[in-house]
């Protein structure tokens, strides 16, 4: 379990770094996350050392959203200005990810299948 811990904290730590350092407009555990996947994917077994960190912690992924739901109760100038813009712009981005997912697979899964 420390070994998990030791390395999701490493590849925020990483991620927060190469954001900071080469003033990307990507916040740093997002960055994080991202080379976390690109360790996993090239080291498979890493998972089975993550996991028990990473578990307890998805249970009480809920919690973190619980602020940013309260801060829209003290947005609600900004929202009666904004909120068709922001809505249109959630649903838009919502479908062009599912679309370009969609895709992505389909072409993965073609060229997967023909070699």
């Amino acid at each position: 379990m420390v070994r998990g811990f030791l390395i999701l904290l490493t590849a925020q730590f990483l991620g927060e770094t190469l954001s900071v350092s080469l003033a990307l407009p990507v916040p740093g555990p997002v960055m994080g996350l991202g080379l976390l996947l690109t360790v996993l994917v090239l080291w498979p077994q890493g998972a089975r050392h993550v996991e028990p960190a990473a578990a307890p912690m998805l249970g009480k992924l809920s919690l973190l959203y619980l602020p940013a739901s309260a801060g829209v109760f003290f947005l609600s100038d900004e929202l009666a200005r904004d909120g068709v813009a922001l809505v249109l712009g959630a649903a838009l981005s919502t479908v062009l990810t599912l679309v370009l997912i969609g895709v992505l697979t389909e072409r993965l899964f073609t060229q997967r299948g023909s070699s």
